[in-house]
């Protein structure tokens, strides 16, 4: 999932889309492509979108470092 995060591909898309893949008997000699930065090139709806939420301020304390 690292590797997803790292390319910007939604993790939850990623895993669906290539399960299905899997299952549809993907040829072993091809399993590179199967990687986060190959599937997003061929498949750019994996690519994660910013959330509209995100431009929101967090809520009050939500930075505040626990007590040790």
């Amino acid at each position: 999932m690292g590797t997803c995060v790292a390319h910007g591909v939604t993790p939850r898309a990623y895993l669906h889309l290539v399960t299905k893949l899997i299952v549809a008997a993907w040829p072993e000699a091809k399993r590179r492509d199967l990687l986060p930065d190959r599937r997003s090139i061929t498949h750019p709806e994996l690519l994660a979108r910013e959330r509209p939420d995100a431009a929101l301020p967090a809520a009050p304390g939500a930075n505040r470092l626990l007590p040790a």
